[in-house]
């Protein structure tokens, strides 16, 4: 297949498992692609690769997989302190809390007016983001698909979701046309994209369950479906899903604990078999997106004056896990 390019290709920062999952939808779509590599052994891994590779599971035979590879060759890469080429589409999609630190690397390459795409667990990006940079189209992604990496550039894709897009926080009258534009053009088979009119609200409810459902299968090195079974993590997804419940009541999202705690429970079930992203960094001894999910959560409620006891103590027992 051939994968011809754009004059203006989607820059792709964060190459990791969602990061590479846009890269090959995007290619298949026939769209440009460049991906913004951190370092030289980067580099080197992406080379010895020789391209992008797919993982998926096939057909009524759960030990049957099928691999899509796309060669270097149909997609270019560089380190992001080489470019030597302006930026008017990014993706950033590198954990959250690297996410500023990764824009401020290529910024001086990002064009004035820039789409920019941030596709991450958590909150708390958008808002720097924005401040510091206001000229550009700033848009949010949150995907119920799930991916991990089983080697440099070869990704497991677990199962296909759905992604939500959307402007940030919230469509316009002057940003709908934009947004439906934008959307068309990347939605596909591989990667099905809803719009979004209020991503704030989406990510918000996201968060929640993120709360949940990433803190306490890393604190129990459970998977997902193992916490409908445990009877402490059960308890203290109930706890948890209550002071959710009353940040959420401060901040006009009218979530309720009933509500909240069907929902961690049908996650679970639908995604049973999956390691979350927040247990899989623990066991590899990599920096949990802990302060962009409970972190964020402790922010909006000390903002709000609301006590948060377990949630103040999930993330020092995370903090605490992450240090050892």
């Amino acid at each position: 297949m051939k994968y011809p390019p754009q004059s203006k290709p989607w820059f792709i920062i964060g190459v990791g498992a969602i990061g590479s999952l846009w890269a090959h939808h995007l290619l298949h779509q026939g769209l440009g692609v460049h991906l913004l590599l951190r370092d030289n052994k980067r580099l080197a891994q992406w080379q010895q690769a020789g391209g992008l590779t797919i993982v998926r599971a096939g057909g009524s035979d759960h030990d049957a997989t099928t691999e899509s590879f796309i060669p270097s060759t149909a997609c270019p890469a560089s380190l992001t302190a080489t470019l030597d080429r302006p930026i008017e589409q990014l993706i950033v999609s590198c954990k959250a809390q690297q996410s500023l630190s990764a824009f401020t690397s290529v910024a001086s390459a990002v064009a004035h007016g820039a789409t920019v795409i941030l596709v991450q667990n958590g909150m708390g990006v958008a808002e720097p983001l924005q401040q510091q940079r206001p000229d550009l189209q700033l848009y949010c992604a949150i995907t119920t698909s799930g991916a991990h990496v089983l080697a440099p550039f070869r990704v497991q894709q677990a199962g296909q979701g759905l992604t939500q897009l959307g402007r940030y926080p919230r469509e316009s009258g002057s940003s709908v046309a934009r947004s439906q534009q934008l959307i068309a053009s990347l939605n596909s088979d591989l990667l099905p994209i809803n719009a979004c009119a209020d991503i704030y609200r989406a990510q918000w409810h996201k968060l929640a369950v993120n709360c949940v459902i990433n803190p306490l299968t890393a604190l129990y090195q459970v998977r997902n479906g193992d916490l409908l079974g445990h009877a402490q993590a059960g308890n203290e997804a109930a706890a948890l899903c209550g002071e959710i419940s009353a940040v959420s009541q401060a901040l006009n999202m009218s979530l309720t604990r009933s509500e909240l705690e069907a929902t961690v429970s049908a996650v679970c079930r639908q995604t049973a078999a999956n390691i979350s992203s927040m247990l899989q960094d623990v066991r590899a001894g990599r920096r949990t997106e802990i302060d962009c999910i409970n972190g964020y959560l402790q922010r909006q409620a000390r903002r709000h004056g609301i006590d948060c006891p377990l949630n103040d103590t999930v993330l020092a027992r995370l903090r605490k896990l992450e240090a050892r």
